[in-house]
């Protein structure tokens, strides 16, 4: 596995688009300085997931997209793609070529892909993290990082061998599993406030959850005993019907019994005063009259036929009779004596004629009276209106019924209406109370807030104010513990300083002034331009003069010391003073107290001039060309000398030596404990208020807690009184849709009812007028039968009368007539008697044969009158059953209208029956209804099921009725429950089991966890510990190889706690007994640090290494040891480093040479060294 290809766009000074394709092996980046050569590294760096902008070398990140210059604009984004040979599959994916891109906009936006997939940064990190390429990019040392392995921090070397190891991948586990972990306590803590919480809320919620379950049984008893007491109401109502629906069958039955009586009666008078009516016996009565006329005139007929045969026998006789004239005189005397006879007879009569007359009048007037009768019901027909009186009373009954049903579903729909009118307004008051509560409950809630706002802000800026206390307190401890350590560091430094150079026993010899360092005062910023020009002299002993830095060498040399004497020589020659007047002598900023140590210093900064550090090179140049001799340092303590030109050093070692600056860091350090005791005991009052604080945040948690649990219980009271007020304005919206709906009910019934009332007024009146009539019917019926039977008597009087009148006058007037006529026949008779003898013999012949006429003519009218007489007497018979049946007829009708009367009566008193039952009916019926109404809409259920409900169980002695008083008595003085109390317990049971499963599960995850943190610990703590001996061992070789004579070690901070502990390095090279490394050359400390990334590069390899410039500070024989490590591992990894050396250069396999042409862009040049054509990247 190797680098295979880099292709740059846009990235830094690679304005185009630029691949460079690189080689196993060494391979070697030229170029002069600012080429852009460095950027090399910087893109593979950055494009393996770099995130800090000074890993590459930058202020911000987007400073790595090509800026632009004078002649070209700046670019929009930056992409560098790498290509990693994988064929060894070293990385674990399926691909000989492993392609990584990382794309930067100037807009902030950044995208990763590999193979051209679009992925995280994360995931380029898990892939190269195997092969040895970890986050923090061991591998790569960047220009004038060698140094920082030095200057590390034990920790951040511990990371380095983590990284090589592998180990960060465990610990991106075990970071993982702590923020798991983290996430989990944080899961813990609220599950455990919640199961507080609940816990909490369950003691009152059970508390209102038994009442509510002692409401739901009250409740549930007393609807059930309702049911039960509504089912035997309505089987006592049904059986009661029953019993009212057959008494009504019955009575109806008798009703129709009694009508059809009452029809039969009416009939039968009817048609009995109708017989009576029409049957007056008219005919045979005109029959027997007309037979009596005739039997009068048959006898009349044989009397005047035997007298004419008595006259013709008499004539007869007396035409034999020789005197006629004296008979016919005598015969004339005794007709005049009849005839006087029959006209007394006549006279006689006049009485009976005038009491015909009379009779005669009477029944005229009759007659007329009841041809009045008739005639002025004529044009009215007289019907009985019995049966429409009948007709009616049954509807005035059904009026009268469907009346009072009205009337009494009016009275309950009326108190229907006031029982939901008061319900509405009730539950309208409830909506309006429940509305103000919640009203209350948000300005609580409100209030609870403020109050709740105000104590967390309260806790919020306390805790502020005591993190911040805190944060000042350990921010002056650590800068204490610095300078504290600065000054350890300063006097340790001085101190190995005086050991190695023996000064403490030279120190009594003669004019031995001590150690330069001690004595030495340099203006401030000016200690990199004195350690660039003199930094080998600070250890120096200074004399007072030569003969004295004689004697100290010699002593120093018995003694075994190789010291620096540096003695005091007045100088006498003349310095040049430099042209350029700016420019002033480096020795005008380093002073001594002592005048001898000034002269030293004087004659080692002799021609040592400070100039600016913005000088550019072509200033630089000039100036070193025109004064050769002299020596030329900025205050960075870069160093332009004849001998030699040198940058400056990362690090003062005179601020790590000098009395003077460790005076001042003293000071500095005094001021600060000073502050420090301030500031502790401002610690100590802020502690005292701390905890003050703490008892009031504690006190104020409280609170919080209580605002809290009010809060939550006014919110939940809230949320109850929303749902209570939400059902109560359901049902108040449905009691007012009732209301409205019975109102308009109640009108159609008022209306029905009023329809009802008019209807039962008419019914009554027709009723009224109907009896009337009825009365008034039967009482012309009455009259008109009186009036019948009178003018039945007055006809039965009137023809007797004048049957027995007719018959005398008819005889009277028959026999008047006859001897009338004889009379005059013998008158004439005497007056022609005397012609009598001429026609007597004609006469006595016609007599002969009149007589004989009359013989059979009285045969004749004898036999009709036999026949008369005994059809008279048939008649007679007749006309006497007549009367005899209309007295029984009449007698009959007159019994009739009894029954009639008896059976309207019983009539009358059976329909008042059938009308009480027929109300008590109504009655049960709307009780029927109202408990069948009741039992639907207050209990829900079935009429059937409430019937077949069974009685609930009764405590002893107790009636159901008694129970539901009671029940009802309980319920009112329980009040108002919370109704979903049961609900909400069941909710937080069920709430506290799911969150005790939580909890479990949590402290099971948190378990699992801890295990598999200690197994990942175990696994970090194996792989460092194997991974560190390797690299210790490997360091101590590669030491003695770079320093030969020479050792090394690396040492564990806290070897007990291998997770957390650091490494310290530690390099003596031959014949010095340096402790610490910043006493080390510039050269020293690279080789101290090449030793420490080979011995990591050996332990554990990686396929490619990028180092720039890391053996600038080399001298010629290091840089020979440095090569000799590149050759080692030549065959195992590929290396890329980035040089001005040229024996670096000479060892390459591959060299490339950057340079950054006049647009501005970088450009590359490849040369591999077994073939020296170069050709263009």
């Amino acid at each position: 596995m190797h680098l295979k290809s880099l292709v740059l766009k846009g990235f830094k000074s690679f304005a185009d688009t630029t691949n460079i394709d690189f080689e196993p092996g060494v391979t070697v980046v030229v170029g002069p300085n600012g080429s852009g050569k460095s950027n090399v590294v910087d893109a593979v760096a950055w494009v393996l997931g770099a995130q800090g902008p000074r890993t590459v070398r930058s202020a911000k990140m987007e400073d790595v997209i090509f800026a632009g210059n004078a002649t070209r604009a700046p670019l929009g984004r930056a992409e560098v793609v790498l290509t990693i040979d994988n064929s060894n599959r070293q990385l674990p994916i399926d691909f000989t070529e492993v392609t990584i891109t990382r794309t930067l906009w100037r807009s902030g936006e950044s995208e990763y892909a590999i193979n051209g997939a679009p992925c995280r940064l994360l995931d380029i990190q898990e892939l190269l993290s195997d092969s040895g390429v970890g986050r923090s990019q061991h591998v790569i040392v960047g220009q004038g990082q060698i140094d920082s392995i030095l200057n590390a921090r034990p920790e951040e070397r511990r990371l380095v061998i983590e990284e090589a190891a592998g180990v960060l991948k465990y610990r991106r586990r075990r970071e993982k599993a702590e923020r798991r972990l983290e996430g989990t306590q944080v899961n813990l803590d609220r599950l455990q406030d919640l199961v507080r919480e609940v816990r909490r809320q369950i003691t009152p919620l059970e508390k209102q959850a038994g009442a509510a379950r002692k409401h739901s049984e009250y409740t549930r008893e007393l609807a059930l005993l309702r049911l039960f007491l509504s089912g035997q109401d309505l089987v006592s109502i049904r059986e009661r019907m029953d019993r009212d629906g057959l008494r009504k069958v019955q009575l109806a039955e008798s009703e129709i019994t009694l009508l059809d009586r009452l029809s039969q009666l009416d009939v039968a008078s009817i048609n009995m005063e109708n017989e009576l009516s029409s049957r007056n016996d008219e005919d045979a009565s005109n029959k027997l009259s007309s037979l009596s006329s005739l039997l009068v005139r048959a006898d009349g007929i044989s009397s005047l036929i035997s007298e004419r045969r008595r006259l013709i026998s008499s004539q007869l006789s007396a035409g034999s009779d020789h005197d006629l004239v004296a008979s016919l005189e005598s015969e004339s005397l005794r007709l005049h004596h009849e005839i006087a006879t029959l006209e007394e007879a006549e006279i006689a009569l006049e009485p009976m004629r005038i009491e015909l007359d009379r009779l005669r009048a009477w029944k005229q007037e009759i007659e007329e009276k009841c041809n009045r009768e008739i005639s002025g019901h004529h044009d009215e027909a007289l019907s009985d209106p019995t049966p429409e009186l009948i007709e009616t009373r049954s509807e005035l009954v059904a009026t009268k019924i469907s009346l009072e049903r009205t009337q009494a579903r009016q009275e309950e729909l009326s108190l229907r209406h006031d029982f939901l009118s008061g319900r509405s307004h009730e539950v309208a008051l409830d909506i309006d109370r429940s509305k103000q509560e919640i009203q209350d409950i948000e300005q609580r809630v409100a209030a609870f807030d403020i109050s709740l706002s105000k104590t967390v802000s309260e806790i919020d800026k306390r805790e502020v104010n005591v993190q911040r206390l805190r944060v000042e307190i350990s921010r002056i401890e650590a800068q204490v513990h610095k300078l504290e350590a600065h000054i350890s560091i300063m006097e340790r430094s001085l101190e190995d300083m005086r050991t190695d150079t023996g000064i403490s026993q030279l120190r009594e010899l003669s004019g031995v002034k001590g150690l330069l360092i001690e004595s030495l005062e340099i203006e401030e910023g000016f200690d990199f331009a004195w350690q660039a020009v003199a930094a080998n002299l600070l250890s120096g002993i200074t004399t007072s003069g030569i003969q004295a830095a004689l004697n100290t060498l010699e002593r120093a040399k018995s003694a075994g010391y190789r010291s620096l004497v540096l003695p005091a020589i007045e100088i006498t020659r003349h310095k040049e003073k430099l042209i350029d007047s700016e420019l002033e002598p480096l020795s005008n900023h380093v002073n001594s107290k002592d005048y001898e140590v000034k002269s030293v210093i004087d004659r080692v900064l002799e021609s040592v001039y400070v100039i600016p550090n913005e000088l550019n090179s072509i200033q630089i140049e000039s100036m070193a060309s025109n004064y050769p001799e002299c020596t030329f340092v900025n205050r960075k303590g870069d160093c332009y000398s004849p001998t030699g030109f040198k940058l400056g050093p990362l690090t003062s070692e005179f601020s790590e030596s000098n009395e003077s600056a460790r005076s001042t860091t003293q000071n500095a350090l005094d001021l600060m404990q000073d502050d420090l005791e301030s500031k502790s005991q401002k610690l100590i009052e802020t502690n005292h208020l701390l905890e003050q604080d703490l008892e009031n945040i504690a006190s104020l948690n409280t609170t919080r807690r209580e605002i809290e649990e009010s809060l939550n219980l006014a919110k939940s009271k809230k949320t109850a009184l929303v749902d209570v007020i939400s059902s109560r304005e359901f049902s108040h919206s449905e009691i007012i849709e009732e209301i409205n709906l019975i109102s308009l009910q109640l009108d159609t019934v008022t209306l029905e009812v009023a329809n009802l009332k008019v209807e039962l007024a008419v019914k009554e009146q027709s009723v009224s007028d109907l009896e009337i009539l009825v009365g008034q019917f039967q009482d012309e019926v009455t009259k008109r039968n009186e009036l019948e039977a009178e003018l039945s008597s007055a006809r039965y009087r009137f023809e007797d009368l004048s049957r027995e009148f007719g018959l005398r006058s008819v005889e009277l007037g028959e026999r008047k007539k006859h001897l009338t006529g004889r009379l005059l026949e013998v008158e004439e008779g005497l007056q022609a008697r005397s012609k009598e003898r001429d026609a007597l013999k004609s006469r006595r012949v016609a007599l002969e044969r009149d007589a004989q006429g009359l013989a059979s003519l009285a045969v004749m009218v004898g036999s009709i009158r036999d026949r008369i007489s005994a059809e008279t007497k048939m008649a007679e018979t007749i006309v006497s059953k007549g009367r005899e049946r209309l007295s029984n007829a009449a007698m009959e009708l007159e019994n009739l209208r009894s029954s009639k009367k008896l059976a309207e009566e019983q009539l009358q008193h059976v329909r008042e029956q059938l009308q009480r039952v027929e109300i008590s009916l109504a009655e049960f019926h709307l009780k029927e209804t109202h408990v069948i109404d009741l039992i639907d809409s207050e209990l829900g259920e079935d009429p059937n099921t409430a019937i077949e409900t069974p009685c609930p169980p009764l405590p002893p002695g107790t009636k159901p009725e008694e129970r539901v008083k009671f029940l009802e008595r309980e319920l009112r003085l329980m009040g108002p429950v919370n109704a979903l109390a049961s609900e909400e317990l069941e909710t937080l049971l069920e709430r506290q089991t799911f969150l005790a499963e939580q909890l479990e599960d949590v402290r099971s995850a948190r378990r699992e966890l801890h295990g598999v943190i200690r197994s990942i610990d175990e696994e970090i703590a194996h792989s460092f510990e194997a991974a560190y001996r390797d690299v210790a061992g490997h360091f101590s070789e590669l030491v003695e190889v770079l320093f030969p004579g020479g050792s090394g070690s690396l040492a564990l901070t806290d070897p007990d706690h291998l997770l957390e502990t650091g490494i310290e390095i530690e390099a003596r090279p031959a014949g010095r007994t340096i402790r610490k490394l910043s006493l080390l050359s510039g050269g020293e400390r690279t080789l101290v640090a090449m030793a420490f990334l080979f011995a990591v590069f050996r332990s554990r390899p990686s396929p490619f290494y990028l180092m720039d410039e890391v053996e600038a500070a080399l001298d010629d024989t290091n840089l020979s040891r440095f090569l000799n490590l590149l050759n080692e591992f030549r065959s195992s990894a590929q290396l890329i480093v980035v040089s001005h050396q040229k024996r670096t250069m000479e060892s390459a396999d591959a060299l490339y040479g950057v340079s950054m042409q006049a647009g501005g862009a970088t450009k590359v040049v490849c040369e591999k060294l077994g073939d020296r054509t170069p050709k263009a990247s």
